[in-house]
């Protein structure tokens, strides 16, 4: 049986108001490292946690949008913002797709909120499967209590969901390519029905076998397909992944047939 861990910052205040929730609603399984979470760099090893590791954080952004948001952490190329350099987590597309699920449901009671999901990026990395959940953008909402107390429920409900739907229900993870970073269409997909585990946005291409091997092998569920984001590459591009995808005999479809 899987055992799940939410790890927030103490120079979070985001992470730090869902941890307060998530202690009201009798959750007790947490810990609040020293360090910026994107530099927490193989604190699972130093804390010898095992299991699933789900960071609560802030989202910050100049675009100021209220959102909650998800994705796992990685560097496909440099490593800017923790991690290491073109390595990225593990993750359970199924638990992210299950946490969504739940955010989607309760994000309705946050006006102006939205949900997304996000491209794969910053650190930090961890040997142990983990996922980020954000509230982002500003200080306003990472103070925002209900927000936290959504996010918070949301984590809970996605846990106690988890082994059931792992031995009941068969979830294939599928690979985002191309688009920008807040991948709109990949997000309507995934309240469509289906899981992403990973998400390689167009900033990141060229796309290479190493980046696809990574993205394949590094979810806990089995993989399905690339869906590439048509509409959000350019020709070259289009034509790079195509024939990257042909040369692997990776199967793959675009959004925007879908």
């Amino acid at each position: 049986m899987m055992k799940f861990w939410v790890v927030a910052s103490k120079k979070d205040e985001a992470g730090l108001n869902i941890i307060r929730k998530l202690h009201e609603e009798g959750f007790k399984n947490y810990q609040v490292v020293e360090q910026e979470l994107i530099h927490a760099e193989h604190f699972d090893a130093e804390l010898d946690i095992k299991g699933f590791v789900v960071f609560a954080s802030k989202h910050a952004s100049k675009e100021t949008r209220k959102t909650l948001s998800i994705h796992a952490p990685g560097n496909w190329h440099a490593a800017e913002m923790g991690g290491q350099e073109g390595k990225i987590c593990k993750t359970s597309a199924l638990f992210m797709k299950l946490l969504f699920d739940e955010l989607a449901k309760k994000v309705k009671a946050l006006p102006g909120y939205e949900l997304t999901l996000e491209c794969t990026h910053h650190g930090p990395l961890i040997e142990q499967p983990c996922c980020f959940v954000e509230i982002g953008s500003t200080l306003q909402e990472w103070r925002d209590e209900k927000a936290a107390k959504i996010v918070a429920a949301s984590i809970i409900a996605a846990i106690k969901k988890y082994e059931s739907y792992k031995n009941k229900q068969q979830v294939k993870a599928v690979i985002g390519v191309g688009g920008p970073h807040y991948c709109p269409r990949f997000t309507r997909l995934e309240k469509e029905g289906y899981a992403f585990s990973y998400v390689i946005p167009a900033y990141a291409l060229p796309l290479s076998k190493e980046m696809l091997q990574q993205a394949i092998s590094r979810c806990i569920e089995p993989f399905d397909k690339v869906i590439i984001d048509w509409k959000g590459l350019k020709g070259e591009e289009r034509k790079q992944v195509v024939e990257m995808l042909a040369s692997l005999g990776v199967a793959w479809a675009r959004a925007d047939k879908l």
